[in-house]
């Protein structure tokens, strides 16, 4: 399977520049996120694999793991739904939401790259293209996927552990009940359920908790593979990287990039043994939705935070590099994707972002780069329009509810959430409830687009009741509110872990 999908397509100093151009995401707007209680009188009768024991932390990921290996259920319930795979940060798989719902749970590890830009600084471009086609040519990269999955979670859960049947009640009833909440404990129990408790450092976070459980919540026959992946905002990464894009090293990337030799080397690479491992866990486990609620941020965005930064070059110049960057990247995964094709069953489903932007072509936003087998997922709000954050436009495929959903957060607790994170899941529930088993991914929009409206809308009748919170409590007074409480680019791979892994994260056609 070609797992590379467009990433960009040199590894060592001179890809470092680059990172900011290529790392980014899409403003992942989060609310506290709602768990919800399994009827323990109807259990799920799939075992689950590999799968820590519940309690207030999960099993730390086995280091020592060389690739994925765990029992198959014994006996498989053909009235499972088929395999979703999410791709996140920050599962709590202790969650009741989860019960009997997790057939396999994975962490990728990577260690950090060794080489710096000093190391080739002094290189001609001749011997830095030689280096590139030989990096290029490396059967293993420092990453691996092991079994399970570690969380830290904010102490402050404990302080707010004996509000959560009460917390719940008011997330399950829509609203009701929160006006008895003193507004401070509210706002407090908000802070911490969100992860962005003010008195411990760093915020945790708990996406993958949220947008795992969108899929999971009040539908028993979910089947869920989760992959941990370090996930961070791309103004955090700019902020640490030390470093402004140096354009000469860009244009210089771009140039080896069109190299006919490279373009060879790069299309006939050896398969990456974590590639098969991903492969392995597609087949074993019979996937046939990818959710990846993250990705690259607008070309736009990261100048702007380029410019926060304090970084001062030239901007239409970093644009051009960087779009031409993105089709060249493309094209050639493109050809690659023809010798390693992935299943025909197998698709794509990502959050279209939340800069409020309209994204119609590549120039606007990476993401537009996609096949197939790839849908990008807007926001709606209750009401049925386009929520304020969401991107939209041609770039988008369809749009589904993404305002004040219902969702887990850690140590059982409920929530609501906000942002086209938790519209892609939502329509990967939708996908994996009514439209599987496929055998052709590319017709899913076709059986989608007849199921939405002629604005490519799918509007109530397309998920639970259960998982919309329409409080009857005006937006901006009632403290768990679809107003975002954290605002900026979330999440993005962090840059340590992008200088190996690029070819897995950036699945999405960018």
């Amino acid at each position: 399977m070609n797992w590379s999908r467009g990433w960009g397509v040199i590894s060592g100093a001179v890809f470092l520049t680059l990172l900011f151009v290529l790392t980014g995401c899409p403003a992942e707007i989060q609310s506290p996120a709602p768990r919800d209680k399994e009827p323990a009188q109807n259990p799920d009768p799939q075992s689950e694999v590999d799968r820590p024991q519940p309690g207030p932390g999960a099993n730390p990921p086995n280091s020592s793991a060389a690739k994925p290996a765990e029992s198959d259920p014994s006996e498989p319930n053909k009235e499972r739904q088929p395999a979703v795979l999410v791709m996140d940060d920050g599962f709590d798989v202790s969650h009741p939401v989860f019960q009997g719902k997790l057939a396999a749970i994975y962490t990728l590890k990577c260690q950090g790259s060794s080489s710096a830009p000093a190391a080739t600084a002094a290189l001609s471009y001749e011997e830095k293209l030689a280096a590139a086609i030989e990096d290029l040519k490396r059967e293993t990269v420092s990453c691996e996927i092991v079994n399970g999955i570690g969380l830290e979670k904010s102490p402050a859960f404990q302080e707010i552990v004996s509000l959560r049947d009460r917390w719940n009640s008011v997330i399950q009833s829509k609203g009701s009940g929160q006006e008895s909440w003193d507004t401070d404990l509210w706002l407090r129990v908000t802070r911490i359920v969100d992860g962005l408790d003010e008195n411990y450092e760093p915020e945790f976070s708990y996406h993958g908790t949220n947008t795992a459980s969108v899929i999971a919540y009040q539908n028993p026959k979910a089947t869920l593979i989760l992959l941990q992946v370090e996930l961070a905002s791309s103004g955090e990464e700019i902020a640490s990287s030390g470093g402004c894009p140096d354009l000469n090293e860009f244009a210089e990337e771009n140039r080896i990039l069109k190299e006919p030799s490279f373009q060879e080397a790069f299309i006939n690479r050896p398969t990456l043994g974590v590639e098969k491992e991903l492969d392995d866990i597609v087949e074993k486990h019979g996937v046939q939705v990818v959710n990846f609620s993250a990705g690259a941020p607008l070309h736009s965005t990261m100048v702007n935070l380029l410019r926060e930064s304090g970084c001062v070059f030239d901007e239409t110049e970093f644009l051009r590099l960087s779009v031409e960057h993105e089709k060249i990247s493309h094209a050639l995964s493109q050809e690659r994707k023809k010798k390693h094709p992935e299943p025909a069953n197998l698709l794509f489903v990502q959050s279209a972002g939340n800069s409020g932007a309209r994204i119609d072509t590549v120039e606007d936003a990476a993401r537009c780069l996609r096949d197939e087998q790839t849908l990008i997922v807007g926001s709606l709000n209750h009401q049925g329009r386009i929520s304020d954050f969401s991107n939209y436009g041609d770039c988008v495929d369809f749009y589904i509810l993404g305002e004040s959903v219902v969702a887990a957060a850690p140590e059982g607790f409920l929530t609501s959430v906000s942002g086209t994170s938790f519209s892609a899941p939502l329509l990967s529930r939708l996908v994996a409830e009514q439209l599987t088993p496929f055998e052709d991914a590319t017709k899913i929009k076709a059986l989608l687009a007849a199921r939405a409206d002629s604005n490519r809308f799918l509007l109530k009748e397309a998920y639970p009741a259960e998982l919309a919170f329409e409080s009857s409590t005006p937006v901006n007074s009632f403290s768990l509110t679809p107003t975002p409480t954290r605002v900026g680019e979330f999440p993005l791979q962090k840059l340590k872990t992008i200088q190996k892994m690029r070819q897995i994260l950036r699945l999405l056609g960018h």
